[in-house]
């Protein structure tokens, strides 16, 4: 159920929208009905939440966010509602206290096992605590998933020649750096990561391996898990491989997974949708798919294998990372397509994959820093719908996207630790995802209706008893998050409500 802080947070954000919301709206003349049927005693995976890519946006040149990070920080863990979050640290194997971080990234000594203090520079980390946790606290905020950890293309490039000479030292410096970093959070900061993200796209895309070796990517988890359980931290596991597609996500996770030795440190797999243009990364293709009752054969059947092999071992799956690329966008910001087709995309997540969890690209992203990294290509700032929050430092705006909106139609009433439970829809362009809280007695339902007529919604529950009053929130045409007036279920106990055309709708349903 919603955190209180989370209502009064969204009341700000979505004032103008709610008096908007008071004008005649044709759409809801119901011209069809949808029936819903959920099962609230047939539970299926936990939900760990929903994050993103997390920059502290502090560099040499400044603070990006400057006085606007207040409104961006409650924007993202008190607006959208997010729960996780990859925590990206920066450089950290170079000289301590050093200007030029990234230029002067170098090994902390010669002995993997001897780790040298002055060899290693924290500042990542300690901005990533005092510039994103401690405010991100105040909503609720609490995990710590680091990563990524390994990127041999930049901060560890000096690895690459020790490889190449000495393979067993490599993997002994690789364990090095991961262990000096964990013990820093626990010794400096009174904090012991409990997941952390190794790589991000190590042997595709990204290539943050520099190599094309399956067997490399588990040398490396035995290697780093094993030193990580000597030193006293048995219970943290990693989330892997990340991928850039969903094909190499399931071939690297079942040879990780596969080895008794690799396998027992892994906590979650992760995946990416990519390349680009792909059918769950262009919103035109998700529309055109599973928007339109046709999910695409393939990727459904590979979304499904990953499903099998994280209940096959017993770990969860994230999808954790997605974007339409740099200046790429099928739609402008604003259009409601983006909402429905990341809503979709959620749905299909927790659907097919069975995952447990849905990241977008940036948690936060500011247009300083986008100027300085697209430098020379021409790419708007505003083009960027896939990260989750944008704040436009020159304009002092602070734009929640498309993505968003469609997380917040899921983060704000689904706790970590809810359950998913079987639901079915007779209209596939009306796709619904279902999620119990034992603990405050709660049936979350999630309708996407992707049909351009409104759909009277009758829900028909089994295993426990709808009781009132019934809240919630729904997205259509300009109008995000409008909050929906408390209702109570009809007299045969099916809950019964109108879905504007093209619009995500949010119930949230007392049980017994």
């Amino acid at each position: 159920m919603r955190n209180p802080l989370v209502v009064a947070t969204l009341l700000t954000l979505t004032s103008q929208a709610c008096r908007a919301s008071e004008i005649a709206d044709p759409g809801y003349q119901a011209a069809d009905t949808t029936i819903i049927t959920v099962d609230y005693a047939a539970t299926l995976q936990r939900v760990d939440g929903f994050g993103g890519t997390t920059l502290s946006l502090v560099y040499p040149n400044g603070d990006h966010l400057g006085s606007y990070r207040p409104a961006a920080i409650k924007a993202a863990f008190g607006g959208v509602g997010l729960s996780l979050g990859l925590l990206n640290l920066g450089v950290v194997e170079t000289p301590a206290g050093g200007a030029d971080l990234f230029g002067r990234r170098a090994n902390d000594n010669p002995d993997p096992f001897l780790i040298d203090p002055a060899g290693f520079d924290f500042t990542g980390s300690e901005l990533i605590r005092d510039k994103v946790l401690a405010p991100a606290e105040a909503f609720g905020y609490t995990d710590l998933t680091l990563g990524p950890l390994l990127n041999l293309r930049g901060p560890l490039s000096w690895m690459q020649p020790i490889r190449s000479t000495d393979y067993q030292r490599y993997l002994d410096e690789a364990a090095e750096h991961v262990l000096a970093i964990m013990l820093h959070w626990r010794d400096a900061d009174n904090r012991t990561p409990r997941l952390l993200q190794l790589f991000n796209e190590p042997t595709t895309g990204n290539s943050e391996l520099q190599s094309s070796s399956i067997q490399e990517v588990v040398d490396l988890v035995k290697r780093i898990g094993e030193r990580l359980r000597a030193a006293g931290f048995g219970s943290v596991k990693f989330l892997v491989p990340n991928e850039e597609t969903i094909g190499r996500s399931l071939e690297v996770a079942r040879a990780i997974l596969g080895d008794p030795q690799a396998g027992q440190f892994v906590g979650a797999i992760g995946y990416h949708p990519y390349p680009y243009g792909s059918v769950y990364v262009s919103v035109r293709r998700i529309l055109e798919t599973s928007g339109s009752g046709e999910p695409d054969a393939t990727a459904r059947q590979q979304l499904e294998q990953l499903k099998a092999l994280g209940q096959q071992y017993g770990v969860p799956v994230w999808m954790t990372e997605v974007t339409e690329g740099p200046g790429t966008e099928d739609y402008a910001i604003d259009a409601i397509e983006n909402v429905l087709a990341r809503a979709i995309h959620i749905h299909d997540n927790f659907e097919y994959a069975g995952a447990s969890a849905f990241f977008g690209m940036q948690t936060i992203w500011d247009s300083q820093t986008h100027e300085e990294h697209f430098a020379g290509r021409n790419v708007p700032f505003l083009s960027d719908h896939s990260s989750i929050i944008l704040a436009d430092v020159r304009s002092g705006t602070i734009h929640i996207t498309g993505m968003g909106y469609a997380i917040g139609h899921y983060a704000h009433w689904i706790r970590p630790g809810a359950l998913r439970v079987a639901t079915s829809s007779n209209r596939p362009r009306v796709l619904v995802s279902s999620f119990r809280d034992a603990a405050d007695g709660h049936l979350v339902v999630v309708a996407v209706n992707n049909e351009p007529t409104a759909q009277a919604l009758r829900i028909q529950l089994t295993g426990a008893t709808a009781k009132g009053p019934v809240t919630g929130e729904e997205s259509y045409a300009s109008l995000r998050w409008r909050i929906i007036s408390p209702f109570a279920p009809a007299a045969n106990g099916e809950i019964e409500f109108v879905a504007p055309a093209r619009s995500v709708v949010t119930l949230a349903i007392p049980v017994g």
